[in-house]
């Protein structure tokens, strides 16, 4: 919000673009976290792994030494896995970034893709549980320092780290992301050889869109809809509630259960937009009390935790949204919600 009134000034468009890379680095450590106990939210689309790496590389070439080489030998047809896009791309990315680390003033990093067949023998030391068949090979290699049997050992553990600023996170995100895709990774290294990371995920023959694209082009109308919106939260609050009256929507605010349910009992509203975890009562219970008040009530969760969309959607629920989100978030689910675009 403050990126829109400041848009014309540079020195203060410099600063708020800072504030807002700091704070998507600070979620995107929650993400990592919550990607290693897989209790972030995923979404299962067909992706095109070789657009991913491109993707990676163009990230990678604004931030990298110039000095390292970047090489692509991508073989594999067709390309494409299911799964979710974000985590596949900051599985890859989390690698890449490791190898560059690695080497040295200069050296070369080097994608490589495939199509190979599994069979039973193929992972001996049943680490992860896959199933023989069709896999989509990767491999992330560089020229760099490589690693000590020992560090081997340890690489995959949440917060061991070799880097003086290094959260630990990295390769235990990489780690729980292929856990969750039914894949599986390799590591091959030793000292001054380089490393190279092996990853096997599921092929699919079906064909990657780019929904996140198509999501970006719809337009958002002004509308005059009643929300009521409940969040202990205040800074959450007052910045959604900004966000959406700016857009002619009437908005009541809500601090906790409790309140809503009075509230709701007095005036009608097109949507409610409800926290899970809220103290005294929760977003669930909430849910179901509002609920009781008016059995077609149209109401969308939000949550820093995944949810089981299936149950979600048979309580009657409408959508669900993950902190941290966006305004383009937002205003996306509440126009499919309330205007099935």
């Amino acid at each position: 919000m403050l990126r829109e009134e400041v848009r014309h000034n540079k020195q203060h468009s410099n600063y708020v673009n800072n504030i807002l890379i700091a704070s998507r680095r600070a979620a995107d450590l929650t993400n990592q976290l919550l990607a290693f106990a897989r209790k972030g939210k995923y979404i299962s689309v067909p992706v095109d792994i070789h657009m991913t790496i491109f993707e990676v590389i163009s990230l990678l070439r604004h931030t990298i030494d110039k000095r390292i080489i970047i090489k692509q030998q991508l073989k594999a047809m067709p390309s494409t896995t299911t799964g979710d896009p974000t985590q596949l791309q900051n599985m890859l990315l989390n690698l890449a970034l490791n190898a560059c680390d690695a080497i040295q003033e200069s050296g070369e990093l080097i994608f490589t893709t495939d199509t190979v067949i599994l069979s039973i023998d193929s992972f001996k030391h049943k680490v992860f549980d896959i199933l023989p068949g069709e896999y989509l090979f990767v491999s992330v290699k560089d020229t760099g320092i490589g690693m000590d049997s020992e560090t081997k050992k340890h690489i995959f553990e949440p917060f061991f780290t070799t880097k003086e600023k290094g959260t630990g996170m990295g390769l235990a995100a990489v780690y729980g992301t292929i856990e969750s895709h039914k894949g599986a990774i390799k590591v091959a290294s030793e000292p001054e050889q380089g490393t190279t990371f092996s990853i096997y995920l599921p092929l699919t023959q079906l064909e990657a869109s780019d929904v996140d694209n198509e999501e970006k082009k719809r337009p958002f109308n002004r509308s005059s809809a009643r929300i009521l919106f409940i969040d202990d939260e205040v800074l959450i609050c007052n910045m959604v509630s900004e966000m959406l009256e700016n857009l002619g929507y009437t908005i009541n605010v809500c601090y906790n259960g409790k309140d809503a349910v009075k509230i709701f009992k007095k005036d009608s509203y097109d949507l409610v937009i409800i926290d899970m975890i809220m103290p005294e009562m929760g977003g669930k219970e909430t849910f179901l009390e509002l609920k009781k008040i008016d059995p077609d009530i149209h109401a969308i969760f939000s949550s820093g935790h995944s949810l089981n969309t299936e149950n979600i959607q048979s309580s009657g629920i409408k959508g669900f949204i993950q902190k941290p989100y966006r305004k383009s978030e937002i205003l996306q689910i509440i126009s499919k919600v309330l205007h099935g675009k």
